[in-house]
């Protein structure tokens, strides 16, 4: 079972009309996850990794067999592509990685910092496929928010097309990378920017 094998095609029957799936180019988004990994300084089997809007889990199914993580989690609101996810993950049972998929809304959270078991505290890096998110801007604001309350300090962030936040006082995004590359569902180019997590006065780790 390989990286290539997570190819089935998902029917826009399955999505939410509010809601726009997508898949960002494996080897793109492999490319500045590992960079994020180098940047970390420590083993990559002491870090845990993150998709928010995880799809069917290719990217968090391909870094489990990528990379010797600590664990790979998905978390996915579409309940169809989460069902799909943890089809998958049934061929990953013997990997030394744990994989782990979530049902829920990642801005649905609990002041425990949980999402039906997921502790938002283990994340060292996350990915967020936000190219095509409905908003004013380019800029992140809600997740901005969410993300300097809920992760720990020195955790990277990486995002698509759109920009995190800092708000002076309470919290600071320190962009420490950034690359642009092809993206076949964009019909162009696309950037991914990586963010690391330097200072929060707002979440439960200050």
């Amino acid at each position: 079972f390989s990286i290539r094998d997570l190819s089935r095609p998902v029917s826009s029957s399955m999505l939410k009309s509010e809601l726009t799936y997508g898949e960002f180019p494996w080897d793109f988004s492999s490319k500045m996850i590992a960079k994020c990994i180098e940047m970390k300084g420590s083993g990559v089997n002491e870090l845990t990794f993150l998709d928010i809007g995880s799809g069917v889990g290719r990217l968090v199914l391909g870094q489990s067999i990528r990379h010797d993580w600590k664990a790979c989690i998905g978390v996915e609101v579409v309940e169809s592509l989460h069902r799909i996810s943890s089809e998958y993950s049934e061929e990953f049972k013997n990997m030394t990685c744990p994989v782990k998929f979530y049902l829920g809304d990642v801005f649905d959270t609990e002041d425990d910092k949980k999402l039906e078991g997921f502790t938002w505290g283990e994340v060292d890096i996350a990915f967020c496929y936000c190219s095509t998110w409905s908003a004013k801007s380019n800029e992140l604001n809600e997740l901005s928010f969410l993300l300097a309350r809920m992760l720990k300090r020195g955790a990277h962030v990486l995002t698509t097309d759109k920009t995190l936040v800092s708000e002076p006082g309470a919290w600071e995004f320190k962009l420490v990378a950034s690359e642009s590359g092809e993206n076949p569902e964009t019909g162009g180019k696309s950037k991914i920017f990586a963010w690391e997590l330097v200072f929060s006065n707002v979440g439960s780790f200050v």
